[in-house]
């Protein structure tokens, strides 16, 4: 792993530090504007992102990551008044590199970063004005550096897994990690994350399937089904038997596949209507 790889990653968490400082302090505030700030959730979920990228690729998207640094440290001086709460940020910075290493090369995690990654792109490609109607867009608001509809649960995952991360950094043990399980449970909330951008997506979309709509509510009945039944078991290991969509047979799948393939359907379905009514008015 590269050193400049690492250098990002200390200093995103070490902002990350700042952050949570004055989230931690204002958090149960009823009359508090500054915790949970979705802005900052978004840049550091971007960020974190980014780091899973080649060597290569960073050293492209440098100018791009040091700006959205520069976001951050801007959004995060407005609320210095707020931080009741002192943590230390050099803590971060005087972690073993072995620490960050265990994190990035982590196979699993790895893997759940591309599922979560997925799931962000597609939600910020298709929950738009051709496949979910304005009326209901209109209800997720547009923020200042982020251009696209809100849906703020995954984002609130995505800011759990990174408290858990930067916990099992700050505690600077490996062995601690052990103990806490804490990338565990961050893959866990990446998880969730993944999955709630598809069921936000189904949500608005599945009653406008016509072509295969027998199969897609098939699908979605025989998902929904297993999920509940398998309440309380680790997400990762959820392998469900479900109705593929496409072509109404059983198999296996992890459930955020089983939701993949379902959103897939419901597009393809959706995409073929807009297009045979194009036929029909030419």
């Amino acid at each position: 792993m590269s050193f400049s790889k690492i250098s990002y990653a200390k200093k995103l968490f070490s902002v990350y530090i700042e952050y949570i400082q004055i989230d931690l302090a204002n958090s149960l505030l009823n009359d508090s504007v500054c915790y949970r700030n979705i802005e900052i959730v978004i840049i550091l979920k971007d960020i974190f992102l980014l780091l899973q990228q080649s060597k290569e690729v960073l050293k492209k998207k440098k100018e791009k990551i040091d700006k959205m640094f520069e976001i951050l440290d801007s959004i995060i001086e407005k609320y210095n008044d707020s931080n009741k709460i002192k943590l230390e940020p050099q803590r971060i910075d005087k972690c073993d590199d072995k620490l960050f290493v265990n994190l990035l090369e982590n196979e699993e995690f790895v893997k759940l970063l591309a599922i979560f990654s997925s799931a962000n792109r597609i939600f910020r490609n298709f929950f738009n004005g051709i496949y979910i109607e304005k009326e209901i867009l209109q209800k997720f608001s547009k923020r200042l550096n982020y251009q696209g509809y809100l849906f703020v649960q995954p984002l609130l995952e995505a800011n759990n897994a990174l408290s858990h991360l930067v916990v099992y950094i700050y505690n600077g043990s490996i062995e601690v990690e052990n103990e806490l399980k804490n990338i565990d449970k961050a893959k866990n909330h990446l998880y969730r994350a993944a999955i709630d951008y598809y069921k936000m997506f189904i949500r608005f979309s599945i009653e406008k399937s016509k072509n295969n709509r027998n199969n897609i509510f098939a699908s979605f009945y025989s998902i929904r089904e297993q999920e509940f039944l398998l309440l309380g078991k680790d997400l990762m290991k959820k392998n469900i038997e479900f109705i593929d969509p496409t072509t109404g047979n059983k198999q296996l799948e992890y459930i955020s596949e089983a939701y993949r393939k379902l959103f897939i359907s419901i597009k393809n379905d959706l995409d073929l209507q807009k297009n045979l009514s194009s036929q029909t008015q030419h």
